[in-house]
């Protein structure tokens, strides 16, 4: 585990908000959970740069323009621009332009959080990527606006839109991965071969072999 190190200019509007989620112990162990959020609107000095922190982030653009500097890449960012990274690792985002830079934020962790991230990168070859139409959007305003206001099943509901928000970002990657078309080889079964699928007709053919198993009615 890293030192944790940040280092941040809160140069921000006074509209915009920034929430910390405490959440329920006993179900950080199994969901995704919520550890910050917020929407900003920065101003040209607005910065943040840190390294050890146990969390992930995912940062969407709304409006003007950023910078992202992460594992040794500068990623410029403008609308539509959407970053996923692991906090534990160095990274500094700015607003480097007179304009104001708006975005929508998220910093969540939970079991298999790095494994989903794992596979983001896998499938966008990078950090960043271009959203294709306002879901994305939608899912991070519905989970911001869930955690203004405390209640007892914002832990579930939380859980529920993280879920859709990591989906819809690994969706954003290679569509050939989820072709329809993509060989058995190429889609990861051992030699090539598909699930087997069961056809009503061939049930009763099949369902003797099958007994042992309680696959039959």
């Amino acid at each position: 585990m890293k030192k944790y190190f940040e280092k941040l200019d809160c140069s921000w509007t006074e509209d915009s908000e920034r929430l910390f989620v405490t959440p329920q112990n006993e179900l950080k162990n199994f969901l995704f959970y919520v550890q910050e959020i917020g929407n900003f609107s920065t101003f040209h000095s607005y910065f943040t740069e840190r390294e050890g922190l146990n969390s992930f982030l995912i940062l969407l653009t709304l409006s003007g323009s950023g910078t992202l500097v992460y594992q040794d890449k500068t990623y410029q960012l403008t609308k539509g621009d959407v970053f996923f990274i692991d906090c534990n690792l160095k990274h500094r985002y700015f607003n480097g332009r007179q304009e104001n830079w708006d975005f929508l934020w998220v910093h969540f962790n939970g079991p298999n959080t790095q494994g989903c991230f794992n596979f983001f990168l896998s499938q966008n070859q990078g950090t960043v990527a271009k959203v294709q139409n306002d879901e994305i959007e939608q899912i991070m305003t519905k989970l911001y606006l869930l955690n203004k206001h405390p209640a007892p099943q914002n832990d579930i509901l939380s859980f529920r839109y993280l879920s859709d928000l990591i989906a819809s970002l690994i969706l954003l990657g290679n569509p050939t991965s989820y072709s329809l078309n993509t060989s058995a080889a190429d889609a990861g079964y051992p030699h090539g071969n598909r699930p087997y699928v069961l056809r009503p007709h061939l049930l009763k053919h099949a369902c003797p072999s099958f007994r042992h198993r309680s696959l039959c009615p």
